[in-house]
This record gives C-alpha cells, structure tokens and sequence, in this order.
C-alpha cells in the first residue's frame, strides 16, 4: 500500500494506483482502471448533516452526474470512522459502452477539518468486483486524514 497526497488530505491505497485531477477533484484509480476512488472537497451545508447528505444525493441524481444512472440510490446511513463522521449512500452506475457499476458516496466531515469543510468521496468498481474491492475502499475511507 501507499500514502496518496492531494488537495491537502492523505489516504491510504494500494500501490500502482494513478493519481489525476480534474478542477477540484482528485481521481484515484487502480491499474485497469476499472476501480476508483474520487475525492471532491465540498463546503459544508447550513443544515444538519443527514439533511445535507440527503440533499448532495438527490441533487446528484437531478443533476445527471452519472448518466445512465439506475434506479434510486439507497438512503443515507451513518458512517463513524476514526478519520471523521458523515453518511453514505450508494446506486448503481451504467457507463456508456461500459459495464456497469456499483457507487458508493459517502459525505464526510474529517477529524481535523474546519467545521464548515466536507468531502464526498466516491468508491466506484464494477458490481461483480465490489466485493473484491471492499477492503480497499475501507482502507481509503478509514485512513482518510487532514494534512496539518
């Protein structure tokens, strides 16, 4: 495994993974490219945090964030890691020409954050290696940390 450093936050992944980003997101992704990690700083909402998750994930799906979006994404559930606290959710995903994927989004405020800062953080792999890919968006997730 390795340290990945952007934005001002580390996480832990494993290595030969490819660090890119695009405007103010950070795209990690593993070789083949079919797994990823994607990190995107976000100030906080005015409201408390279940709503604001609930309203990051209906305006995703508004928005056509993810064409060929299936179905509803599932409702937001609590997340408390040693890294921080937030909510996740997750839906599934079907690319253009691709095979589709599974998403899950987690909203979260990192230990050491300043209060009005959040990062949503979304773990994407193909339905049938999600589980496979389970321990290494745990490990992103629970090793997510603040650069001082």
């Amino acid at each position: 495994a390795s340290t990945a450093t952007s934005a001002g936050y580390t996480l832990r992944l494993p290595a030969g993974w490819q660090v890119t980003r695009q405007g103010r997101s950070t795209y990690f992704r593993a070789p083949g490219r079919a797994v990823s990690v994607v990190v995107d700083p976000v100030p906080a909402g005015v409201t408390a945090p279940l709503a604001e998750a609930e309203i990051l994930r209906l305006t995703m799906v508004k928005q056509h964030a993810f064409p060929g979006f299936q179905g509803r994404p599932s409702a937001p559930r609590p997340v408390h890691l040693a890294s921080g606290t937030g909510y996740s959710w997750t839906f599934r995903w079907q690319p253009p020409g691709r095979t589709g994927r599974t998403v899950v989004e987690t909203l979260l405020h990192p230990l050491g954050a300043p209060l009005r800062q959040r990062f949503v953080i979304q773990e994407i792999a193909p339905a049938a290696t999600l589980h496979a890919a389970g321990p290494t968006f745990a490990a992103a997730l629970r090793t997510f940390r603040i650069q001082p």
